[in-house]
């Protein structure tokens, strides 16, 4: 494969012993060790050997060629390669080639991501290697000897909420790793694992990963890819013993080492509100700040937060006083409801050792004043009963005329309903009785045997019959007319 440019391989050379014995995950930085870290330059210091490098310049067209030595019984090798691109294809002394997809059944372990290969070969071919893909430049060929992860010393103690930075230098033989790509292969991290003992409030406590250090420049990091890694620890924990696990994690392996024992101390941080008890309730609510803990200079102590009002508005506090006493904040009683207090504890302990503790929520309720009326005097009492008496002797008047005028009104219309049922009874009594034309007789000769006497009563019979005094008789109902 023909490239303009020098095209570089990065490649880790791990001798047998190193997946055994050689790998520390974690080792404490002496402050002897701080100096010579700090003095090394990355040239002078680099953990990277170029394999062979007379070799590689006799190949001006393939400078992506590596050899391994005969005596290598297990190899794993690291490719960064351009983004999104494809993983490398390795090419053996004998011309074979060993490809990602194939890699189980060639009995290799090949990690591919995004932006780099991890390859393990066990008992590799010896002689010149070649790999094909974009692999980037400014790499080198690794040998490492013996990885482990320096970190600073935690404290005996910690605070619950506390929050701490902490540094940590990739080391190989005792020298940092400075190849900024190597960063995007491993994960460091550390994890609290509680020592559950049963008079301890972290018993039955989950592991718990705290911090994982960064290279990136993000964060706490000072700058990325400067083999300096940092992490944050926030120590949202129940206060107790735990154990500290520091980890180094790669697609292929993973190494741990657990530390000492350290304790986690209860929150430092006390709050105490004295509520406004005026009588009007437009006074102000006193938050009081102050720490229990002796191991804690009280005239180091600053704060900043704020405290949120019931309307949702947020008020802003800070004290920066050098006083023993309690840090005093004052908020106008303004509402009624809940308050809610948050923060940062700032201090130096009695070592001088700064700590950041998040101050624990607080919520304070403000409930709102009842102003009980003054009870009346004897006189007023009197005065009020014989206005009650007379207003209610007033209201009976009042009530007593409209039950008058209301029954009035009732039977005016009784009377008048009455009046006119009356009449309209006389006015059918009247046209029932009044005068019937007599009929002229007819020009037609009846025969007497023709004539029957109907003695079927008719309507009006009937209704005058019902009349009182003017019943007929049955006599008088059966009378022919002459």
């Amino acid at each position: 494969m023909h490239m303009s440019n020098p095209l570089l391989i990065t490649l880790f050379i791990l001798c047998n012993g190193f997946l055994t014995a050689s790998v520390h995950a974690q080792t404490i930085i002496s402050p002897e060790d701080t100096p010579k870290i700090i003095a090394n330059s990355a040239k002078n210091n680099n953990p990277i050997s170029t394999i062979n490098n007379a070799f590689k310049n006799d190949i001006r067209l393939f400078d992506n060629r590596f050899r391994i030595d005969y005596a290598i019984d297990e190899v794993t090798m690291v490719f960064f390669r351009e983004y999104g691109t494809s993983p490398v294809v390795l090419v053996r002394p004998d011309g074979s080639k060993l490809f990602q997809y194939s890699a189980d059944k060639q009995k290799l372990s090949w990690f591919a991501s995004p932006t780099f290969d991890m390859i393990n070969i066990k008992s590799p071919m010896a002689g010149p290697w070649q790999a094909l893909g974009r692999i980037l430049p400014d790499s080198r060929v690794m040998v490492i000897s013996d990885l482990e992860l320096r970190t600073q010393p935690l404290p005996k103690v910690l605070y619950a909420d506390e929050m701490f930075k902490m540094s940590a230098y990739l080391m190989n033989d005792g020298v940092p790793m400075t190849f900024a790509p190597f960063s995007e292969a491993i994960n460091l991290t550390v994890e609290f694992i509680s020592t559950n003992s049963p008079e301890e409030n972290n018993f039955g406590a989950a592991p718990r990963t705290v911090a994982t250090f960064e290279d990136n420049g993000l964060g706490l990091d000072e700058a990325p890819k400067d083999a300096v890694f940092t992490g944050q620890f926030r120590l949202n924990l129940p206060d107790g013993e735990w154990n500290v696990v520091s980890k180094i994690k790669t697609p292929m392996y993973t190494r741990e080492t657990l530390d000492e024992k350290i304790r986690i101390a209860p929150n430092p941080v006390a709050v105490e509100v004295f509520k406004d008890e005026s009588e009007k309730g437009d006074g102000q609510h006193i938050i009081a700040f102050y720490t229990n803990d002796r191991n804690i200079d009280p005239t180091t102590i600053l704060l900043e937060g704020n405290v949120r009002l019931p309307t949702g508005e947020n008020i802003p506090f800070s004290s920066q006083e050098r006083t023993i006493k309690p840090r005093q904040v004052i908020i106008d009683n303004v509402y009624d409801g809940v308050y809610k207090i948050t923060g940062t504890f700032f201090a130096k302990t009695i070592n001088d050792r700064d700590i950041v503790v998040d101050i624990p929520d607080y919520n304070f309720i403000v409930e709102p004043i009842i102003v009980e009326p003054e009870q009346p005097s004897a006189e007023e009492l009197t005065i009020a009963r014989l206005q009650a008496e007379r207003a209610a002797a007033l209201q009976k008047e009042k009530d007593d005329a409209k039950l008058i005028k209301n029954a009035l009104i009732i039977n005016g219309l009784l009377l008048l309903a009455g009046l006119l049922i009356m009449g309209i009874v006389k006015g059918v009594l009247w046209y029932m009785q009044r005068p019937k034309p007599i009929a002229e007789p007819s020009a037609k000769v009846t025969d007497e045997s023709e004539l029957e006497l109907d003695t079927k009563p008719s309507f009006m019979d009937k209704l005058k019959r019902l009349l009182p005094g003017k019943k007929a008789t049955k006599d008088e109902e059966l009378t022919p007319v002459d």
